[in-house]
């Protein structure tokens, strides 16, 4: 439960996470000198998803416990972006302009489709979608290059 959107340019995520009905703030995103990855789903998979992307994303992926979508990964080099599925997070490359998932996706497509960036994609989704919260975390192709 969270929006991730892509916009070409920049990776934007909610903050929200929810257990046992208490909710919480957390962080979505991964920045390495590599990649950017927004994730979605259980924290267990994102937190394994997230030391995979850490590590540099090789080819040999971990398996995660939820099948669907966990997220987008972002290559930091070409621009590149994917998403991540099933439970082998098997990399499906994003051919369209602009891309979004979690349960506010709808909302983050309809306003990057309107002209809105990735981050106001995710603030619009704040405002209809229960399982989004501000603040909003982004990484850009263009930002520096954290340290490893």
């Amino acid at each position: 439960m969270t929006t991730i959107a892509w916009d070409g340019k920049t990776l934007a995520a909610d903050t929200l996470a929810t257990s046992d009905g208490l909710r919480r703030k957390c962080s979505k995103l991964v920045v390495t000198p590599l990649h950017f990855y927004g994730g979605t789903g259980l924290e267990g998979d994102m937190v394994t998803v997230g030391h995979w992307v850490k590590g540099g994303a090789p080819l040999q992926r971990p398996t995660v416990e939820e099948d669907g979508i966990h997220g987008i990964l972002v290559d930091r080099k070409t621009g590149r972006a994917f998403m991540l599925m099933g439970k082998n997070l098997a990399a499906c490359p994003i051919h369209d302009a602009t891309a979004a998932c979690g349960s506010g996706r709808d909302f983050a497509l309809a306003a990057m489709h309107l002209g809105k960036t990735a981050v106001e994609a995710v603030e619009v989704s704040a405002k209809f979608d229960v399982w989004t919260s501000l603040p909003v975390e982004s990484a850009a192709i263009n930002d520096p290059v954290p340290e490893p």
